[in-house]
């Protein structure tokens, strides 16, 4: 059955049955090296180059084992921990989010609740000093040298994590994460190398460590050449530009420019031509089974506002956009009209947030306190760094404009 799809405001919900610059300059503070992951990091290249040294091979068997643990690994990277857990651009069931967490444990790159919130961290101030891996510090930074020091996150309490507090799946893998990891490459991969093709130690070299290594090293592409190298099409506001050989080596996740712009969409790769494996199987999860009962994606016509503005922004001539006009307010007439409603107050215009608290990256907790009218624009400019298309979502919400 195909999805049907309805018009909300902000994303489109489907369900079964040159640039202005923004952000902070990277200061340098005093780094404290994580001496224990660093150890652990550089020994596990040390062991799988001396094991691919000592048991080169080209049996089709030992080979297909290692394709096989590094692809299950990156779909439970990019399926799971990414666009699931991370930005819930799709719902899940419980089979299929057990599914997903055993293989994101594949992956080891942490915890879901580790990998998540540092994610979401590094969405919500992309190349600032509180993106723990921001493209600002330099190529290696960005690409492993975030992993070998000890960081401290101040906004990390401004992450919303309470989803993945609520979800006994993420607790589970959360408490376990390391018996289970180590399970999965050291006792799984021997065992399956001497099952199948009689040869334990080949099984946890190319299964265990030579896979696991080709899971880290292409994610941490995208957090560091996908800043780097490739086109900016749908916005200028961050680093991120879209590659078509990363999202080859990723899964689809190298259409990082737009996904910077949408990160709630469920496909990275939004042409009909773009290779996004990822993309595809939410997309036959969604059309053929009831495991993805709904999945998320931008409207059409606000990812074509997008290119528009880039190409005005090229060229140099500003983009003609319609304006709405909108009742003149007092203050006092907005405490008494919207004192009981989910409207809130941003630059002086009120703002009906309701039919988006429940999509907002941030959670709904985030308006709570300035329902019923109130001014939330010193949180909405200082606490957050909104997208360009944010800010026009905000501006498609206004109701009323506040009088002087």
């Amino acid at each position: 059955m195909a999805p049907q799809a309805e018009q909300p405001v902000f994303i489109e919900t489907i369900k079964n049955k040159q640039p202005k610059k923004y952000g902070k300059t990277i200061t340098k503070d005093k780094v404290e090296i994580w001496w224990s992951n660093a150890i652990l990091f550089i020994s596990y290249h040390i062991i799988a180059a001396i094991g691919m040294y000592y048991y080169w091979t080209n049996d089709w068997r030992v080979l297909t084992l290692f394709f096989l643990n590094w692809q299950i690994g990156m779909l439970g990277i990019t399926l799971g921990y990414h666009r699931f857990w991370s930005h819930k651009s799709y719902d899940a069931t419980l089979p299929l989010r057990i599914v997903l967490a055993i293989m994101g444990t594949c992956g080891f790159q942490g915890s879901i609740k580790w990998w998540v919130l540092r994610h979401r961290l590094h969405h919500r101030y992309t190349d600032t000093d509180s993106d723990p891996y921001s493209s600002k510090r330099g190529l290696f930074y960005s690409h492993v040298g975030w992993i070998f020091v000890k960081s401290h996150y101040p906004k990390m309490k401004l992450i919303d994590q309470s989803d993945l507090n609520d979800d006994p799946v993420v607790r589970f893998q959360h408490k376990y994460f390391i018996p289970l990891a180590l399970s999965i490459v050291l006792v799984v991969q021997p065992l399956l190398g001497y099952l199948w093709f009689g040869d334990a130690t080949a099984g946890l070299i190319w299964g265990g460590f030579i896979a696991r290594i080709a899971i880290w090293h292409c994610t941490f592409f995208i957090n560091s050449l996908a800043h780097y190298l490739g086109d900016q099409d749908y916005s200028f506001e961050v680093t991120a530009r879209g590659n078509l050989i990363l999202a080859m080596l990723t899964n689809g996740e190298g259409w990082h420019n737009y996904h910077h712009s949408f990160p709630f969409d469920y496909r990275n790769g939004v042409k009909l031509t773009d290779w996004d494996p990822t993309k595809w199987i939410i997309y036959a999860l969604h059309t053929f089974t009831n495991l993805v009962p709904t999945v998320r994606r931008i409207p059409a016509q606000d990812i074509e506002k997008a290119r528009k503005r880039i190409e005005a922004q090229r060229s140099g001539k500003p983009l003609m956009e319609d304006t709405i006009a909108l009742p003149e307010m007092t203050l006092d007439q907005v405490k008494e009209k919207y004192h009981n409603t989910k409207c809130v107050i941003i630059e002086n215009y009120v703002v009906d947030v309701e039919k988006f608290g429940d999509e907002h990256p941030g959670g709904e907790q985030v308006f709570k306190a300035y329902y019923g009218g109130k001014d939330c624009t010193a949180a909405y400019i200082k606490l957050n760094r909104h997208s360009e298309y944010a800010r026009s979502l905000v501006e498609r919400l206004r109701v009323a404009k506040i009088s002087q």
